[in-house]
């Protein structure tokens, strides 16, 4: 058992580094987000400021401060700044994957925790965020790893073998322990600094619904039928009666509501108060309310979608494993249903996606990687659902494996002419960018033909390959080759060759990644303010207006004429040009 388990962590170690650190460093930072995250850090450190998040010169309330924490330890080690700031979410990608096999195998077994891990490190969506320098990945990580210690307190440990064993219906589910308990809590106070207040809510709502549902008592039957409603009824009372009054006040109970409230305080507490008390609450304003309760009360900067948003990014999310995730997730719910000996473990990984999605599907304010934390429990209902199918106690179904393969061929082609055609209408080149799409529409065809034979385990081997190959071509070859159109250095070298001394302002767009690679803080003018654009612009010597070219038109006919256009370059993934206006007598 010993030998399966170190042979499978070096193999997903290996994975999940490749798809996660292969030329992590290449590509520049990404708007908005990573410059932001990547800037506030290193200024920062450069301040010796280890409390007060601050970007551009102003206070940034968006986050705490656990990812940019650790986020300046790697600037202190690293010269290379694009890898600085997405080492650790890199590396907390591979722990995440880790912990997914991890509470697999105790969930189910090691064939199952092994598939697990690999579906988790080459789908899209995680691998992206894994690879970014943004708080999702943290928050992953603490909220995968209070599950993990979860698991391990409640779940008994399984003997040698691929067949689960049933769990003693007697159990509470809740540790007993109390350093257990409060470790899980330590956990989700550590989450708590990394996103704020979901990074404990969302998780005890997890572990919180499992025991409502898991521990219900046997349902008795309805005594009578009411009209024909008999049916009804039983269907209303199963869905409600985890939330029955009494049910839920125990289950609350159990988990020590109050142990949860002092250790999560313990941990995350005192930052909070020091971050509040040097800013004079300006900070915990704009968290709290603009950040919290004003996302979920309403959409901001045009991040809605109705209830089939969550759905429909999923099904992009976890491509390429999305063809095998309907089938999963059904199956879960059966087996669930039939009392499988594996039921329990099931049960958690329902809950454990269906609350995340659930939560954020009522917030009004909605963006594809808000429900990364779920992705795990993904990963654990698929895994184990291909190991089934890989020991044939999946019915075999030749026209569903056809269906799901024939789903992945058809995407891999969508995916050469999709790039193509966008490369070309967004940059007018690169178009050779889509043919990344083979390694998906190849990988496909040889899974068809392996499991039109019942090779199973070659077939999800091969899956496995494929997959792995597509997140690499995307990362080594694809990230790059849409990095050669980031051409903002080129506006930012004309700044950078006139010194340290030049006033520097954007006039109705600011990018993020203009203020990190210039070094310094850009003022920003709003957009419809002309008389303060000119006012900046003619107020001395060594100034630069970064604005669009639409904008420099309207502004140049009341300009001195010594101020002109230094230099334009295409706005990148936008329509329009961005112009540096500034004076020729500085040369």
């Amino acid at each position: 058992m010993m030998k399966s388990l170190t042979r499978h962590l070096l193999i997903l170690i290996t994975l999940s580094a490749t798809v996660f650190f292969a030329s992590l460093g290449t590509a520049r930072l990404w708007d908005r987000d990573e410059p932001r995250n990547a800037g506030c850090a290193r200024d920062m450190l450069a301040a010796g400021n280890w409390i007060v998040p601050v970007f551009n010169d102003e206070l940034r309330v968006h986050k705490p401060i656990l990812t940019y924490w650790f986020m300046m330890t790697s600037f202190a080690t690293f010269d290379d700044p694009e890898f600085a700031a997405r080492f650790w979410s890199a590396l907390f990608g591979i722990g995440t994957t880790l912990l997914t096999y991890l509470i697999t195998r105790r969930l189910f077994n090691p064939t199952a925790a092994l598939w697990a891990g690999v579906i988790l490190a080459t789908n899209i969506m995680f691998a992206i965020v894994a690879r970014l320098a943004t708080p999702e990945i943290v928050l992953c990580f603490f909220c995968t790893l209070a599950m993990f210690v979860y698991v391990f307190s409640v779940f008994p440990r399984k003997p040698i073998g691929d067949t689960p064993q049933p769990i003693d219906a007697t159990q509470s589910f809740f540790p007993k322990k109390w350093w257990q308990v409060a470790l899980i809590y330590a956990v989700m106070g550590l989450a708590t600094l990394a996103k704020g207040p979901i990074g404990f809510l969302l998780p005890a709502a997890v572990i919180g619904m499992f025991l409502l549902i898991v521990r219900l008592p046997p349902l008795a039957p309805v005594p009578v039928d009411v009209k024909g409603f008999k049916r009804w009824i039983e269907h209303a009372r199963r869905l409600l009666r985890p939330f029955a009054p009494v049910h839920f006040f125990r289950t609350v109970w159990l988990m020590r509501p109050i142990t949860l409230a002092f250790v999560v305080l313990l941990v995350a507490l005192p930052w909070y108060v020091e971050v509040g008390r040097r800013t004079d609450g300006a900070w915990s304003r704009g968290f709290f309310v603009d950040h919290n309760v004003t996302r979920a009360l309403k959409p901001m900067e045009g991040h809605g979608g109705g209830p089939w948003y969550y759905p429909l990014t999923i099904l992009f999310g976890f491509f390429p494993w999305v063809v095998v995730l309907l089938p999963a997730v059904v199956s879960a719910v059966l087996w669930v249903r039939r009392r499988d000996p594996a039921r329990a473990g099931y049960l958690f990984a329902l809950c454990w996606a269906c609350v995340w999605v659930g939560v954020f599907t009522v917030a009004s304010t909605k963006l594809p990687t808000y429900i990364t934390p779920m992705y795990p429990a993904l990963a654990i209902l698929t895994g184990s659902y291909l190991q089934r199918w890989q020991f044939r106690d999946v019915l075999p179904d030749r026209l569903r494996t056809r269906l799901a393969f024939g789903t992945l061929a058809f995407v891999g082609a969508g995916i050469i002419v999709g790039i193509s055609v966008a490369m070309h209408m967004i940059f007018r080149g690169g178009v050779a960018l889509g043919a990344i799409g083979l390694v998906v529409a190849a990988g496909a065809i040889v899974c068809w033909v392996l499991s039109d034979k019942d090779q199973r385990t070659a077939t999800l081997v091969a899956f496995s390959t494929t997959a792995g190959a597509f997140m690499l071509a995307l990362f080594t070859v694809g990230a790059p080759v849409v990095d050669r159109y980031q051409l903002s250095h080129e506006l930012l070298a004309v700044i950078e060759q006139r010194g340290d001394q030049s006033a520097v302002a954007s006039f109705g767009r600011l990018e993020p990644s203009w203020v990190f690679y210039l070094g310094r803080p850009i003022v920003e003018i709003p957009k419809d303010h002309f008389d303060d654009a000119e006012a900046f612009i003619e107020g001395g010597r060594d100034r630069f207006l970064i604005t669009t070219a639409d904008r420099y038109q309207q502004l140049r006919p009341n300009l001195r004429p010594d101020l002109v256009m230094l230099e334009s370059i295409p706005y990148f993934g936008q329509k329009g040009e961005i112009v540096m206006i500034g004076s020729v007598a500085s040369d």
